[in-house]
């Protein structure tokens, strides 16, 4: 396949993978934010607006998407976030994920350590698992 170069090419917006998906495409230089935007930390202090609109903007300021923002917002406030909720802008109640039984806890670290010992996809993983362990994938399903 010929390349081609591209001339008079500008660029409005650039984004990072970790996994190319194009045969012969580089991930060279990655940003990666690691912990929250430092907004929240003026939130914290006191000095960033009190209502909910006002901190996803301002936590938007900091590059993040509008999802990513109310969440941030959500979690660095959750009395404003309830507020916000109550004042009819959240049209169904958001809800924190159950957290997990033991039994599906036990089996998921049975699953992986087999997907790991044999360098298996997960669903195979899940096979051996319930083949080896039958007692934990009997307690897996009841719960």
């Amino acid at each position: 396949m010929k390349r081609r170069v591209l001339h008079k090419l500008i660029l409005t917006e650039i984004s990072a993978v970790d996994r190319p998906c194009q045969a012969h495409a580089l991930a060279v230089i990655v940003k990666w934010r690691s912990g929250p935007p430092a907004n929240l930390a003026k939130r914290k202090e006191g000095r960033m607006p009190e209502s909910f609109d006002a901190c996803v903007s301002e936590i938007r300021k900091s590059g993040l998407s509008g999802c990513d923002a109310l969440s941030a917002a959500r979690r660095a406030d959750p009395k404003a976030f309830a507020a916000y909720q109550a004042d009819g802008h959240v049209s169904r109640p958001i809800f924190k994920a159950a957290s997990a039984s033991k039994a599906v806890v036990d089996f998921q670290a049975v699953v992986r350590a087999i997907a790991k010992r044999d360098g298996c996809a997960r669903s195979a993983a899940m096979s051996c698992a319930r083949r080896e362990h039958p007692e934990l994938f009997d307690a897996y399903q009841q719960a």
